[in-house]
């Protein structure tokens, strides 16, 4: 059996995938750094996750802010962030 990966890396994959749609968005969409993102808008660049938007496997909400700003998921509960790498 294949051993399930945690949920912290499980949230970090989806991140990556919120940032490349976002990026993906703001490129088609002539956005600006300063420009304000919602799901809403990047939902149809999502990629790799078929009909369902990521969510966080441990109930964590991912929050986005401007283009140049990473997306981020708001749970805090284990020892490792829910975050992308830098």
């Amino acid at each position: 059996l294949e051993e399930e990966p945690p949920t912290y890396s499980r949230c970090s994959h989806n991140l990556y995938l919120l940032q490349q749609a976002q990026a993906m968005w703001a490129l088609i969409n002539n956005k600006e750094c300063n420009d304000t993102v919602t799901y809403a808008d990047i939902a149809r660049y999502i990629v790799g996750v078929g009909e369902e938007l990521p969510v966080c496997p441990n109930g964590g909400t991912y929050t986005f802010f401007s283009v140049c700003q990473d997306v981020i998921c708001t749970y805090q509960g284990d020892s490792y962030p829910h975050a992308l790498p830098k």
